[in-house]
């Protein structure tokens, strides 16, 4: 009587079975599926050719990035627990070449995001679900409440207002200021203009992205200043005049934490020379916060605080603003890190922009990762 001998040997899905004699066949296990992410100062190229190497120089996978600028990539096991070296070529452009190095009690990373204007990093999938939670847009409010209807709302109260200060300045022969909404039609007063912060990040060196959905563009820029981090970004475009919900960082583990310092850096062209804040908070029906400024003189407020504002008292409204329309387009953002601080552990920037077209208006994020470079510039790369 035939014995029969069934042996399954498993080296990522290679199976192989024998029957009556034993079959051993050395197969190189991938055990690592994965992809990488290939960007231009923010912008996806496509069809660049992405080499991995071991640190000897040996290839492991030559690959090419689609429309998207993306590229799969199988590594053997233990690959990400080892130095692997990324090189990434595009006709007319300069190599970009980078050495990913694993970090100490990490996970093994399975996405590789790289920028040829420099900056690289790996994410781990843990990593990648925090972010894209980090990345659901948050709900602000009605539309009539702080969105386009309530902008329209306020033009009209600004027009009479404005219509009431010229009746009285006619008969009193001199002006009556009436805050918000004065001046002409650009939302300037004759031979004035407000005194905005100067945004210390130049336009070249900044990251441009855009949302595909929306057309919505807005550019970041870093730098390290004896005060901390400075996180400039400007608003390139947006459809429907949106303006800042919210600015913070976050680590691999979701902690969050917001800025110390806002510099305002441009607005939109239809709001006027001054604005004013009242800030008042209740719990439980009681009144147990009041704060109030402006920045007439200047484009800069000291809010004094590490939070994060929440999704119903956002940017805007903290700096003055009544409705999530229009207002600031350029922002500058202080953060209590330093250098050491960002080479020591990862480090992403979450960005909400408000929609405020939307019968509830909502926003349009921006999670991108901050990668220090040897010239002391700082790159900000796509993790999705």
């Amino acid at each position: 009587m035939k014995q029969l001998y069934r042996i399954v040997l498993i080296s990522t899905a290679v199976m192989i079975i024998a029957v009556g004699t034993l079959v051993f066949t050395v197969v190189p296990a991938f055990a690592v599926v994965g992809d990488v992410i290939v960007a231009k100062s923010g912008q996806p190229v496509p069809n660049a050719t992405i080499i991995l190497e071991t640190s000897d120089g040996n290839q492991l996978q030559k690959l090419k990035t689609d429309s998207k600028g993306r590229a799969e990539f199988d590594l053997p096991e233990g690959q990400t627990g080892k130095d692997t070296v990324i090189q990434v070529k595009k006709f007319g452009s300069k190599t970009s070449k980078h050495t990913l190095t694993p970090k100490s009690g990490a996970d093994p990373w399975s996405r590789i995001s790289l920028d040829m204007a420099g900056g690289v990093a790996t994410f781990t999938d843990q990593a990648v679900t925090l972010l894209k939670k980090a990345a659901d847009p948050i709900e602000i409010g009605e539309n009539a409440k702080v969105g386009s209807g309530a902008r329209v709302k306020q033009k009209a109260k600004e027009t009479a207002g404005n219509m009431i200060g010229g009746l009285l300045g006619g008969l009193t022969k001199g002006a009556i200021g009436l805050g918000k909404g004065s001046g002409s039609d650009d939302g300037s007063s004759e031979g004035s203009k407000p005194k905005l912060d100067k945004d210390p990040c130049p336009k070249k060196s900044k990251y441009k992205f855009k949302d595909p959905a929306t057309g919505t563009e807005i550019a970041v820029g870093g730098k390290m200043t004896p005060d901390g981090l400075l996180i400039s970004t400007t608003i390139l475009k947006s459809p429907d005049k949106g303006t800042f919900q919210t600015v913070y960082l976050m680590d691999d583990e979701g902690k969050k934490g917001g800025p110390i310092l806002y510099f305002i850096y441009a607005l939109y062209r239809e709001w006027s020379l001054t604005v004013s804040w009242t800030y008042d908070r209740w719990v439980n029906g009681k009144h147990v916060e009041h704060r109030e400024g402006g920045w007439s003189d200047s484009g800069r407020d000291f809010l004094g605080t590490f939070a994060v504002p929440q999704k119903n008292d956002g940017i805007w409204k903290q700096m003055g603003f009544s409705n999530a329309v229009a207002g600031i387009k350029g922002l500058g953002t202080l953060f209590p890190v330093t250098s050491e601080m960002l080479r020591k552990k990862t480090m992403h920037l979450v960005i909400h922009i408000s929609r405020p077209s939307q019968e509830i208006v909502s926003t349009i994020p921006l999670a991108v990762t901050m990668s220090p470079m040897s010239n002391g510039a700082l790159a900000f790369l796509r993790p999705f």
